[in-house]
């Protein structure tokens, strides 16, 4: 059976290196480690400095996606949309707002519930890792909250620029759809001179806008353009302060993780350290064996409004997402080099010789 240690990988808050040694064919995963704990919410941080924990079943769901002998995953998602069936009825539902003679100022309740009435329940849709598992459900978590903050329905950790309090009424059409993504910052991976070192550095995670119309029939259609100030306010504000959102509501922390783990398992796969340490993954590799598909895959989520008005204008519906493209940050175009050696350095002070049989972590 499974010990804490194994599920939650000795402690580690973070991956923050991969190394591959050739003379005793290990893989080994590195980064700072401490005491653990569950929250009163259930998740289980550091005791030292309340930073999520990595853990096993996430670590399998990545090495899956980035397997021996298998093809690269091109893209990991997640995303969060209203249906072409919501969209129209919402376009209906606000043309027919004035005819009716709805006063915004004292019938936003009313407009809200509409709204949530007329979209309906958003459809989750999750590629490249299987909808079953806990790194699905962070995404979508972390996705999910991130959305309700931008629109001010749910108060941010720390202080920062939302959408809802930089829109400007007369820069937002009533048919636009503003969409945020998070995204790895590809500019993330320094490597030695063999490549048989890897470092992850940085903050890891930025939020991105995009905009699209929404026509009448419900149909969606790239904006084009930089999008509306306030999203870009947004985005920059989330993207800055990430580590101090991760550090006090810890589902960022463990999407940051996830991200990291991808990135971590796409550099063993691209350097072939499987096949270099003869290692086939037959336990991890084999659902039946080592189950991780054992969530409620998430498949829809309920409209997020909020009765916030610019002038006579309603702020608009948001749709949004996760997007991984892990061997992007492999590029070498945009891999950092390792010019004082530190990465190789860090490699080489690790010392293999001493581990005791079936020792698989140490400090």
């Amino acid at each position: 059976p499974l010990t804490d240690e194994m599920r939650y990988l000795a402690g580690l808050t973070r991956v923050q290196y991969v190394f591959y040694y050739p003379d005793s064919k290990d893989i080994v995963i590195a980064g700072p480690a401490e005491p653990f704990a569950a929250d009163a919410s259930g998740r289980v941080t550091g005791l030292d400095t309340g930073r999520a924990i990595c853990e096993l079943q996430d670590l399998v769901v990545a090495l899956r996606a980035y397997r021996p002998a298998g093809d690269p995953t091109q893209l990991i998602t997640v995303s969060i949309d209203p249906t072409p069936d919501g969209l129209k009825k919402m376009q209906d539902f606000l043309g027919n707002l004035r005819s009716r003679g709805v006063d915004p100022s004292s019938d936003a309740d009313f407009i809200v519930d509409g709204l949530k009435s007329s979209l309906g329940l958003q459809k989750v849709s999750i590629l490249g890792v299987a909808p079953e598992t806990h790194f699905a459900q962070v995404l979508v978590e972390a996705d999910y909250r991130m959305k309700l903050i931008g629109i001010g329905i749910e108060p941010p950790a720390v202080n920062m620029a939302t959408y809802i309090s930089k829109a400007n009424p007369t820069g937002v059409s009533k048919n636009a759809l503003t969409r945020w993504f998070f995204v790895p910052n590809y500019e993330c991976v320094r490597t030695s001179k063999d490549n048989l070192a890897m470092e992850l550095v940085g903050n890891g995670v930025k939020l991105v806008g995009a905009n699209e119309l929404v026509g009448a029939d419900g149909s969606r259609a790239a904006a084009g353009g930089d999008g509306n100030k306030a999203s870009q306010l947004f985005c920059q504000s989330f993207t800055e302060k990430y580590p101090e959102i991760a550090k006090r509501t810890p589902v960022y922390a463990q999407m940051r993780n996830l991200i990291d783990m991808a990135v971590a398992a796409a550099y063993i796969q691209q350097q072939d350290f499987y096949g270099q340490a003869g290692w086939k993954m037959p336990l991890f590799a084999n659902e039946d064996q080592f189950p991780v598909e054992t969530y409620e895959a998430p498949k829809t989520v309920e409209t997020a409004c909020i009765a916030v008005w610019k002038g006579a204008r309603l702020m608009t519906p948001i749709g949004g997402g996760v997007e991984v493209r892990a061997t992007k940050a492999l590029d070498p175009k945009v891999r950092l080099p390792d010019d004082k050696g530190r990465v190789d350095a860090a490699r080489l002070k690790v010392n293999l010789s001493k581990l005791e049989e079936g020792q698989w972590w140490w400090d």
